[in-house]
């Protein structure tokens, strides 16, 4: 992370498979740093295209979505549940709204 910082590389998809990795080498502090960055940005980004945008499920949500089911898969795995609920719940919401948006169409 101190290489390749977030502002220099931004963290995006590909980035919640490091986690797991720093997980493994025992640098839970710099996957938990992680996961809150990528994760905040995910909830930011879902509940925009979601509320703001047209509501659809289009190609930038799922990744999002994916993004915060794969932080989650991760964290609960590594004993980080509080952090994991954090970002299951932005995802059942997330996924709640949209059926609500498709229903309304």
């Amino acid at each position: 992370l101190e290489k390749m910082p977030d502002i220099s590389v931004p963290y995006d998809y590909s980035s919640t498979r490091t986690l797991s990795l720093l997980f493994s080498a025992g640098e839970n502090e710099k996957a938990v740093e992680m996961a809150k960055i990528i994760g905040d940005r995910a909830i930011e980004m879902v509940n925009y295209l979601v509320n703001e945008g047209n509501g659809s499920l289009g190609y930038e949500t799922q990744v999002n979505l994916v993004i915060l089911g794969e932080l989650q898969r991760a964290l609960y795995q590594n004993g980080e549940a509080e952090l994991a609920k954090k970002y299951e719940d932005a995802y059942d919401a997330a996924v709640g709204q949209l059926q609500l948006n498709r229903n309304n169409f």
